[in-house]
């Protein structure tokens, strides 16, 4: 599944392989909106030559729902590459809740084939300590749900990766990866970093990727939602981060474009 062909300092090069299916990491994938793909999977393929994508399990579920299924979620964006798909975390994040259980998104998640898929989490974002424990609760618990789900299906056909929040909490954040890193997932995610992005924080993101890679350990692959401005690349890189994503690209349709300086508009 990950082989670390190359290392230096926490970062590594390695060799994803997800069925047929592979790529090298550190590996970035752009955000693809399944109902607009303003910029379309296909496009970021063929010209930028991206080999995965990540697209939202719960807005396809919601409006896409038939024709992923019958299609198969590759063929639904015309891409051949790895489709990882987030579980509709952020618009808990934005909105406060969804309108599917964390057992109905695993279940399709699998069903319409995608390559790495994302339990429903319940991002803590940046917000006091007594909703952020909250955060944890929900998530943690999610989590166990999911994982009933899937032995109940018995048969489990993606990667799944473990969303670790606790924000800004360095010592929540210690605890959901201490009590996910024995669940059994292929892979651990790391949550909330936007409203970090936002603010250009750059400082505490590093610290929570630091307390999360010293947690899960070396041996499983760590993604990075959101990541953001492409400055901080080689830092969370060199810090441990084996995939991050960023839906940036996008920025134009609010007016903003991204230059060295930070984003202008």
């Amino acid at each position: 599944m990950f082989e670390i062909l190359a290392g230096d300092l926490l970062g590594r090069i390695g060799r994803l392989k997800v069925g047929s299916r592979r790529a090298e990491t550190p590996l970035f994938l752009p955000v693809i909106n399944p109902v607009t793909q303003s910029i379309s999977a296909r496009w970021m393929e063929e010209n930028l030559g991206a080999e995965a994508v990540i697209t939202n399990a719960y807005i396809i579920f919601k409006r896409l729902g038939e024709r992923a299924i019958e299609e198969g979620v590759h063929k639904m964006l015309d891409f051949d590459g790895i489709v990882m798909t987030d579980s509709g975390g952020y618009q808990v994040l934005e909105y406060g809740d969804v309108e599917a259980s964390p057992e109905e998104i695993a279940l399709f998640e699998e069903e319409i084939g995608t390559d790495i898929a994302v339990p429903l989490d319940v991002p803590t974002g940046v917000c006091g300590r007594e909703r952020a424990e909250e955060t944890v609760e929900k998530t943690l618990k999610n989590l166990e749900r999911t994982l009933n789900a899937l032995r109940e299906r018995g048969v489990r056909r993606a990667l799944w990766a473990a969303p670790i929040q606790g924000g800004t909490h360095l010592d929540l954040l210690q605890r959901c990866a201490e009590q996910e890193r024995g669940m059994g997932f292929d892979l651990y995610a790391l949550g909330s970093p936007t409203p970090l992005m936002e603010g250009y924080r750059f400082e505490k993101l590093f610290e929570m990727i630091y307390v999360v890679r010293r947690i899960i350990g070396f041996g499983r692959p760590l993604h990075l939602f959101g990541a953001g401005h492409p400055m901080i690349f080689p830092f969370i890189v060199a810090l441990g981060v084996d995939m991050h994503t960023t839906s940036m690209h996008a920025s134009g349709r609010s007016g903003r474009s991204s230059r060295r300086s930070g984003m202008v508009g």
